[in-house]
């Protein structure tokens, strides 16, 4: 939060943190876009620098990992074993006692990784108050988690001992939790009951501010009318900081003409009193993108694209990963997002990952009444992003990709995948499963025909052979709904050939072609067209079984 803005808001919070008493819960209610991910983040800075912050995780819809419920508690459990040699001690145990438990669903998560270890550890050992911070619970893919994750809380609270939890959500989501505030449980706060005046004075604060920074603003028309303005646009955002964030990186873009783009906001202030300020305002910034005289329509739809992509991809990408997916020139990606800066966190390296600043604009953007010409179809778009991966893997998969010598171990093998060969390798089959009907059998089939093994070896080169697993049942899956894949047969030989060889093949690459397909039933379908494929053949005497045998996977070890 600016400095000078939200005090009441953090005094609260503040006095909670210091003497919680049988609050177990601090939970921060508010409507998209008021600025709860700004306080969250400003209460867990305050507590890291008083030694009382345990751990923290900030959800998000544009993250697979930070929406998954099942990373949650396995990833507080680990912040505070980091930080807490007590607590430590009872997560290895867990661990050594069920190894998979990071793998099993979030409420045994909890029971096992959070409160047994809280449960064991010495008062003597303990800090008095370890805060935990979860922001944006609402943003987790189980709509059902939040309130699960309460009755959680309100179950285990006597055993949490030290371990308090400040939280924050949308009020759909405290609708379905507020029955367990009604005793001393927790403590409530609505942003959006707070007074008027006090979120008005923050607003105008805010941007006032962040506009005089400007250069362009300061000494032309913000003397002379910089109160008017400061109060239609606060009058305008209402209670959102986010509706004024914009406004000032809308404002601030450094390619366009400060006094013009504001001039541009105070036309459009009151357009349609029917219509949310904060929709005019996306509806603003997009026109300013693809409205513009002259421009040809296959350069809107390379920036239509390019903001698409980067608003459905399953983690955040870099500008480069992304220009290379959709086949853009890798010194273009830069211009690719630049003129979203109001709405797209620009980062200061084409290598670094792009983000949208705020999950409102992803839910305007794919709402056809809100967003009007602007809006998209997620499904439409994944298919889209199907075809593009599969066009890149196509186009660049090949044996040995990182070129190594001999027979070496992969934590011997040091160059790295570029990043989007390991976006496209691991979520080409989300991204299949997502989309809609579109016409990508030809894709589909010269990557099934070609690469099934050049995709092997990079998931054993990215040391994840169970999403390798994973993907050849989202395509299986695909298949049985769909009905497309002609080379079906490959894939399922693909999947047995993966569990019948996975020990070898995850720690040496380069043995999926030297042992493992040389060990591949010759009636598979899969021995028959990669077999034939290679140049140097090495033939197997005797022992070369027919089809593959009845056991799906020996486990070494057990």
């Amino acid at each position: 939060c600016l400095e000078g803005t939200r005090v009441q808001v953090l005094s609260d919070i503040d006095q909670w943190t210091q003497n919680p008493g049988n609050s177990r819960v601090y939970w921060l209610n508010g409507m998209a876009g008021i600025g709860k991910t700004a306080i969250a983040e400003s209460v867990a800075r305050k507590l890291r620098t008083q030694n009382m912050l345990g751990a923290s995780f900030f959800c998000s819809r544009s993250n697979i990992d930070r929406r998954d419920v099942k990373r949650l508690f396995s990833t507080i459990a680990y912040m505070l074993a980091q930080a807490y040699p007590a607590f430590a001690h009872g997560v290895l145990q867990a661990l050594k006692n069920d190894p998979d438990m990071v793998s099993y669903n979030f409420k045994q998560q909890f029971e096992e990784l959070i409160v047994k270890p809280a449960s064991q550890m010495q008062y003597s050992t303990l800090k008095p108050i370890i805060l935990v911070v979860i922001d944006a619970i609402d943003e987790l893919d189980d709509g059902e988690a939040p309130e699960c994750i309460f009755q959680l809380l309100c179950k285990y609270a006597p055993q949490l001992k030290s371990l308090y939890f400040f939280i924050t959500g949308r009020p759909e989501v405290y609708r379905s939790v507020s029955k367990f505030f009604g005793t001393h449980f927790g403590t409530v706060i609505h942003l959006h009951n707070i007074e008027a005046d006090i979120v008005t004075q923050d607003i105008q604060l805010y941007l006032r501010a962040n506009l005089e920074k400007i250069p362009g603003l300061q000494n032309s028309i913000l003397s002379t009318n910089g109160p008017y303005i400061i109060d239609e646009l606060t009058l305008k955002a209402g209670k959102l900081f986010i509706y004024a964030f914009t406004v000032c990186q809308f404002i601030n873009f450094k390619h366009a003409n400060p006094k013009q783009r504001l001039m541009l906001v105070m036309d459009n202030i009151y357009p349609d009193s029917s219509e949310s300020p904060l929709d005019q305002l996306y509806k603003q910034v997009l026109a300013t993108v693809f409205d513009i005289p002259g421009q040809r329509p296959e350069e809107s739809k390379v920036l239509q694209n390019s903001l698409q992509t980067m608003l459905l991809v399953y983690t955040p990408q870099s500008m480069t990963c992304i220009a290379q997916l959709l086949g853009y020139p890798p010194d273009d990606a830069h211009y690719l997002f630049e003129p979203f800066s109001a709405i797209v966190k620009i980062p200061d390296s084409i290598n670094q990952p792009v983000t949208s600043f705020h999950a409102s604009f992803f839910d305007f953007i794919i709402n056809e009444k809100r967003a009007m010409d602007f809006a998209f179809v997620p499904a439409k778009h994944h298919a889209f992003l199907a075809k593009r991966c599969l066009i890149y893997l196509n186009m660049n998969l090949c044996e040995n990709i990182c070129q190594v010598v001999g027979r070496p171990l992969k934590s011997q093998i040091i160059v790295e995948i570029p990043s989007a060969m390991k976006y496209a390798c691991i979520y080409w089959t989300r991204h299949l499963c997502a989309g809609e009907s579109l016409d990508i059998d030809s894709e589909v089939n010269e990557f099934i025909g070609k690469h099934l093994l050049h995709w092997l070896e990079c998931f054993s080169l990215l040391g994840d052979m169970k999403a390798a697993v994973e993907a050849i049942q989202q395509l299986i899956v695909y298949d049985m709904e769909n009905h497309n894949l002609v080379n079906l047969s490959l894939v399922h030989d693909i999947h047995r050939f993966i569990l019948e060889f996975m020990d070898m093949i995850s720690v040496s690459p380069m043995e999926i072609y030297r042992s493992a397909l040389l060990w591949t039933p010759y009636e598979t379908q899969l021995h028959k067209t990669y077999y034939k494929q290679k140049e140097a053949k090495t033939e197997v005497v005797c022992g070369l079984k027919k089809v593959w045998k009845p056991t799906l996977r020996t486990i070494l070890g057990h």
